[in-house]
């Protein structure tokens, strides 16, 4: 298992009732709390003679959508071409440059919780993780998401999101410097080389510096923090001895 996998007793769900044992208890339940929509219905499809029409004729990245439209109009063509032309793809094929930067910065941001991207972005959850899946983790920034995601899940699993950090250096307490990448903890005298003041903007630790293209990664999670905001790059590590 993956140390960034979401799986384990924080993601599960922890009762699933019978298939088929929901009874409405009121009328108002069974007419305006629909616990489903229906997208689709193969009978309907079957005797309209187009079961297999949106397969065979849209394209991929609207298939999902071409589905449900059909299924809206009672599997009839009139106007389906047109409604098919105006839909959106929902692999993020059309997106702008400025959007690909906007969920780069916050799938960071958000340690990868595509609802909360999905939210930055006002676009559909399904739409970001497409684009995740079949764009983004072809990309060299996913090499360094998977390493944020790694020290996430490690502080996650040890429970020191929200208590005393540490030096990765010397393990010790104190004022502490955030690598901007992997998120390392540091104190000044233990970077490489030692540095005598906090940088002004974003810093990277000695392992990101040395990465490929870290300066490019650097620059496009730059919305993630402010420039000017140093106090935001200081951990004070609450209860842990002041390293002298």
């Amino acid at each position: 298992m993956k140390a960034s996998s979401r799986v384990g007793q924080e993601y599960q769900v922890d009762v699933l009732p019978p298939s088929g044992s929901y009874v409405a208890s009121s009328s108002a339940d069974k007419n305006e709390n629909l616990l489903y929509d229906q997208i689709w219905d193969s009978d309907a499809a079957e005797k309209s003679g187009k079961v297999d029409f949106v397969h065979t004729r849209v394209k991929h990245n609207k298939k999902e959508k071409a589905l449900i439209a059909f299924h809206s109009r009672g599997y009839r063509l009139p106007g389906f071409y047109e409604e098919v032309c105006k839909m959106t793809p929902t692999d993020g094929s059309v997106w702008t440059e400025e959007e690909k930067y906007q969920f780069k910065t916050a799938i960071f941001r958000e340690h990868k919780d595509m609802s909360k991207v999905s939210k930055a972005m006002n676009k559909p959850v399904t739409e970001c993780m497409t684009y995740y899946l079949e764009s983004f983790k072809q990309s060299d920034e996913y090499q360094t998401l998977k390493s944020v995601m790694r020290k996430y899940a490690g502080n996650f699993c040890k429970g020191i999101l929200s208590v005393p950090v540490f030096c990765d250096g010397c393990g010790k307490g104190g004022k502490l410097i955030v690598c901007d990448i992997c998120e390392s903890h540091y104190h000044l005298s233990c970077t490489s080389p030692p540095l005598a003041s906090i940088p002004e903007g974003l810093w990277s630790c000695a392992v990101c510096t040395s990465l490929e293209n870290t300066e490019q990664k650097i620059q496009q999670m730059s919305s993630m923090v402010s420039g000017n905001d140093t106090c935001s790059k200081i951990e004070g590590s609450l209860g842990a001895a002041e390293s002298s």
